[in-house]
């Protein structure tokens, strides 16, 4: 090792370095070190043969073109004698000791050595830089994901964080339908998550041999938890498709052996998803048809199943065991049904009233208990303060009777199945059975429930965002003094609507905003309208600028 100062002149840039781009603030306050300070620092060459120069830097590009800049000659540099794998290996862990390579020059900085290393790569560099396998993987994986996603990285349009959650779809159909909904829906990395989480399905519903048909599947999310350290630990199918192409295969071949179809007496299946409402005529339920003899033996008999293998559920009364097939053969079916059903009926209870065990009008009873409740009712509830123990047992009974999510979340709390149809003959006893401090935390489960339920938009499907305001100033939220813009709002807003917002709350007339335009994003005092949507973001959120308290119109604006 030799050090001396060389002249710049008889230095040229390696063509190996990864990091390739040399601008920003951070490379501005190193000319302006090396202006008043010189190098302090000798960056590291090599001699090269065959070359313009005599020298090739293999540490300290970025030093050397400070150095350039600043109008120095020469430069200290310790002379190295390496090979061009000694010298590349050089190169790149330096560079990943430092906190500035970008995500891009990273990750083909791991790829490249990689490729000049072969097997044993990834480990060795690991084992090198202290950076875990999972993570190098993850950096090299990305490169290889559809050229107009990377486009779209490089651009700022997807965050390294969206590429990581795309690893996890193998499958291309669902990787290009997923960057669709990317776009559309504009979703963040957290959003992308749970997309991508919530049409997972766990390898434990396959009927299937699962465990010899999935195990190095790349959708299988433990591949992608060992390869890349990805997810939750769950051994769950990001491919769908897949999985239900194999599912359907097995129930094909063994449905009659399966506890569904014996209980069901179905001779098929079909997926809940490839029968359209149309498609079909339920038995049971609503319907009041039980299957005849000629349907146990018809293959449009069916029942519907998710892909996991279990009964559909299935909303307004309706079931899972269906007529796929002729609607005339149905309906014949329907009315023989009924006609049995209240011929049995009408049978029952002329017996029964003969016998003295029935009245003669059969909803007397119910009638004539429902007037005295009517009456009596009302005079206990006059008698009951607002703080009485019962109050609260009563209006969670009420609740769960006039909405589905507060029988859902009531019957969670209660240790049963979280059905938002649930019979209320299993919830209700238990409910009023529980003492006063049970019932408590129950009461405020079953409120939020209902407050959080449905659209945040419009008065439909839910709540209502109108509804759940009222409740929020009952309850004293202020949002004139609580609210704050975060990113998701204002990367859905414009580049002009960001400059008005900007402008009307007082936010670019603070001393920390102004000093971030100037010194951070380098504009001439005051020039916010030449920033970029990106850039004016980045004002609001990395300025220091506190956003609290400062709200828009809209946020405030009252429903018409």
């Amino acid at each position: 090792m030799n050090f001396q100062a060389v002249p710049l002149s008889e230095i040229s840039p390696s063509p190996m370095n990864p990091r390739k781009f040399f601008s920003g603030v951070k490379f501005d306050e190193l000319v302006e070190s090396v202006k008043q300070k010189g190098v302090i620092e000798p960056i590291v060459v090599r001699s090269v043969e065959g070359k313009k120069t005599p020298y090739e830097i293999v540490v300290g590009e970025r030093r050397f073109k400070a150095a350039g800049i600043a109008g120095h000659s020469v430069i200290p540099a310790l002379i190295r004698e390496l090979t061009d794998d000694e010298a590349y290996d050089f190169m790149l862990i330096e560079n990943l000791q430092r906190e500035d390579l970008t995500e891009l020059e990273e990750a083909e900085s791991f790829k490249a050595y990689a490729g000049r290393h072969g097997k044993k790569a990834i480990v060795e560099l690991a084992e090198k830089t202290g950076i875990r396998p999972a993570y190098i993987r993850a950096r090299i994986a990305v490169l290889a994901l559809p050229a107009e996603i990377l486009g779209a990285w490089k651009k700022g349009a997807l965050h390294y964080g969206h590429l990581e959650q795309l690893l996890r779809l193998s499958d291309k159909a669902a990787l290009k339908e997923t960057c669709t909904e990317i776009k559309r829906e504009d979703l963040t990395v957290a959003g992308l998550k749970k997309l991508i989480d919530e049409s997972r399905i766990p390898l434990d519903a396959a009927r299937f041999t699962a465990k010899t048909n999935c195990a190095g599947c790349p959708s299988n999310s433990t591949v992608q938890q060992n390869l890349f350290g990805l997810g939750d630990g769950k051994v769950m199918c990001l491919n769908p498709n897949c999985f239900k192409e194999n599912q359907g295969t097995w129930l094909k071949e063994h449905w009659l052996e399966t506890d569904v179809a014996k209980h069901d007496r179905t001779r098929g299946f079909r997926f809940d998803q490839d029968i359209r409402y149309g498609q079909k005529e339920a038995f049971y339920g609503y319907s009041g048809v039980k299957p005849a003899k000629k349907c146990l033996e018809c293959d449009m008999f069916v029942t519907l199943i998710e892909m996991t293998g279990v009964r559909a559920k299935q909303s307004y009364g309706g079931t899972s065991t269906v007529c796929i097939g002729d609607k005339k053969c149905f309906r014949s079916v329907q009315a023989s049904s009924r006609q049995i059903a209240q011929a049995a009926d009408r049978s029952d209870k002329k017996k029964a009233v003969e016998a003295g065990n029935a009245p003669r009008v059969s909803w007397h009873g119910e009638y004539f208990r429902n007037v005295f409740f009517r009456k009596r009712v009302p005079e206990i509830l006059a008698g009951l303060k607002p703080e009485d123990e019962k109050v609260k047992a009563l209006l969670v009974m009420c609740l769960a009777h006039a909405n589905s999510a507060a029988t859902a979340a009531l019957r969670k709390a209660l240790g049963l199945k979280a059905d938002a149809w649930g019979d209320s003959k299993s919830t209700f006893p238990k409910l009023l059975a529980l003492p006063y401090a049970k019932v408590a935390p129950i009461f405020r489960a079953v409120v939020e429930a209902v407050f959080l339920e449905g659209q945040n938009v419009g008065e439909w499907g839910g709540f209502g965002s109108t509804n759940r305001r009222l409740m929020a100033e009952f309850l004293g939220v202020d949002l004139a003094k609580e609210w704050a813009a975060d990113e998701e709002y204002l990367q859905k807003k414009t580049r002009n609507e960001l400059l008005a917002f900007g402008k009307k709350s007082g936010i670019f007339t603070a001393g920390v905003v102004k000093e971030y335009l100037t010194k951070t994003l380098k504009k001439k005092v005051g020039a916010f309208e030449s920033c970029e949507k990106s850039e004016l973001v980045d004002v609001f959120l990395k300025s220091g600028i506190l956003l609290v308290g400062r709200v828009p119109a809209e946020i405030l604006a009252r429903a018409k």
